[in-house]
């Protein structure tokens, strides 16, 4: 008898929790996203920029220049502001810094990674400022 009063005693419990578990797991399936792969074809600064504008955090921007190898010559920094991946595998490509600026302004708390990239010229003191805020 016993027993009985306690299954129905939590079988309500039991219940609100299923359903307060269901509607999170849906809620958070629903809002992830999947991660892009941009794959960039116009070696150019204009290209490279309006590939990171359009960018998602998360996201992935490789290189697939019509020219190997190729040298993107930089009117100015590259502002970062989120998490990203610049990814130059199988090609070698270079960005450059025409003016005596860092190549990469990185801000935020975000991660941002180079693969397979030869960065160069630029600022004497450094080729990357970190803001962290």
């Amino acid at each position: 008898m016993r027993h009985a009063l306690f299954i129905r005693a939590t079988t309500p419990l039991l219940l609100l929790a299923v359903v307060l578990w269901s509607a999170f797991w849906f809620t958070a399936q629903a809002s992830a996203r999947n991660l892009a792969t941009t794959v960039l074809t116009d070696c150019t600064d204009g290209g490279l920029r309006a590939a990171i504008a359009n960018a998602q955090p998360g996201d992935t921007i490789t290189f697939r220049c019509p020219s190997n190898p190729t040298t993107i010559t930089l009117n100015g920094s590259l502002l970062i502001n989120q998490n990203l991946t610049l990814d130059g595998s199988g090609q070698s490509v270079t960005l450059s810094e025409r003016e005596s600026a860092s190549v990469f302004i990185v801000t935020g708390a975000g991660q941002f990674t180079l693969k397979a990239l030869t960065v160069a010229n630029g600022s004497s003191n450094s080729l990357a400022r970190l803001y962290p805020y």
